[in-house]
């Protein structure tokens, strides 16, 4: 609402910046008061720019400095660098792919180590993986080997600390996508619930869209059935529904399969 791209990239830590601070005045007006509060509290987090804040955003940090450190900021951006999938295969078998690589996923990204920087409920159901390091390791493998890099966000924001381009950025932060937000933000509910208890209060055949993210993997076989089946209710006829797992497999069960 009150800034222009430029500024948007700069305040939420795209690009190098001073005024995080002053942006900030000329937002904190439009807040809500709870919101207001909050980051009034928070003016470091504003300085450093607000995309490398959250829990997460510190354990990337965390898993940057460990992996310069390891490997060398040259060697990561060789990866960013060179297009063709072999020539980056053979880069990481011949470079990158040693000892201490894969002492360091078996150590931080493992899931004694997970459980002390996350809630450890989310790793609950987790029962599929015997270890969380060896599966990373094999997943990091093939986006650093197989995948585009330029375009990956995740992993340039992960390696990097920023994004690879101003061309590969997030959809919520690319250029062309910026007025059409901007157009549209009155058509944005937040709603503080859970999936449960919001849809209950829904009438039937209203949603057209669903994107439950990975929360799944924070519930119990019958509460992912369950709402599921709210799910089914509050959707219309043709919805989408999108769902990813990560360390706890969920599927469709057999009840729903219709």
């Amino acid at each position: 609402r009150a800034l222009e791209y430029e500024e948007l990239l700069e305040f939420v830590g795209v690009t190098e910046s001073n005024c995080r601070a002053d942006q900030y005045g000329r937002l904190k007006n439009i807040l809500s008061p709870q919101a207001r509060l909050f980051w009034d509290h928070r003016q470091l987090q504003i300085r450093r720019g607000i995309i490398h804040c959250g829990r997460y955003e510190g354990y990337v940090a965390l898993l940057r400095r460990w992996v310069e450190r390891l490997m060398g900021r040259k060697l990561i951006e060789q990866f960013f660098e060179q297009p063709d999938p072999q020539a980056r295969a053979e880069l990481f078998a011949r470079r990158w792919n040693n000892v201490r690589w894969r002492l360091f996923t078996r150590v931080l990204l493992s899931r004694r180590m997970m459980t002390l920087l996350f809630d450890p409920a989310f790793f609950r159901y987790v029962k599929e993986i015997p270890s969380f390091g060896e599966h990373f390791a094999k997943r990091f493998e093939r986006a650093l080997t197989r995948m585009p890099l330029q375009s990956n966000y995740f992993l340039s924001f992960i390696l990097l600390g920023r994004f690879s381009s101003d061309r590969d950025l997030p959809p919520y932060l690319a250029r062309e996508n910026f007025v059409p937000i901007r157009d549209r933000l009155d058509r944005v509910q937040i709603v503080t619930d859970t999936c449960a208890g919001y849809f209950s209060g829904l009438p039937s055949d209203c949603l057209s869209k669903l994107n439950f993210s990975n929360i799944f993997e924070w519930m119990a076989p019958f509460d992912f059935e369950e709402l599921l089946r709210s799910t089914h209710r509050v959707a219309r006829d043709g919805a989408i529904l999108t769902f990813r797992n990560l360390l706890v497999e969920r599927r469709i069960p057999p009840s729903l399969s219709h």
